[in-house]
């Protein structure tokens, strides 16, 4: 999707392995988020007439994105419940976890523990691999840092 969203785009020239890998680690493959994120560097480039993507232009993207599409973070947050958002936030700050230190740090029984978590995963606000769980997107946990004091 980065490197060939046409047949006949130059995605390799303009975005090198270092960049697109940075892009996916701050979406994790995320479309709508590498969409977006790649739309605002090749609209940066091609205001600066620059033809190669750098690591900073990966950064600037994101706080464009934020500008720009907060209302897409703020929906995402926003059709959680109360429970989900506790266990996004226990997560958020341990890392990530197993069931039971996620159950722990929460504070709730298993059972809402475990409805919360596939709930979070169904929507893939989180991930679970060899029974971690972690944010899924890292842009996304960014916008819950940022916006944590508004957030509820």
């Amino acid at each position: 999707m980065i490197v060939e969203p046409l047949a006949d785009f130059p995605g390799t020239q303009v975005f090198a392995e270092l960049v697109v890998n940075e892009i996916m680690q701050v979406t994790r493959y995320h479309p709508f988020l590498t969409q977006a994120i790649c739309s605002i560097i090749i609209t940066n480039l091609n205001a600066s007439t620059r033809v190669q993507a750098e690591l900073d232009d990966v950064s600037n993207a994101v706080e464009e994105l934020f500008q720009k599409w907060g209302d897409y973070f703020r929906d995402m947050w926003d059709r959680t419940d109360a429970e989900q958002r506790r266990y996004i936030r226990v997560v958020q700050a341990s890392g990530g976890g197993t069931l039971a230190q996620i159950q722990e740090a929460g504070g709730l029984d298993e059972a809402t523990t475990q409805r919360a978590l596939q709930k979070l995963l169904k929507r893939d606000l989180l991930s679970a691999e060899n029974g971690q769980y972690r944010i899924s997107m890292p842009v996304f946990a960014e916008w819950i840092e940022r916006h944590s004091k508004s957030v509820s």
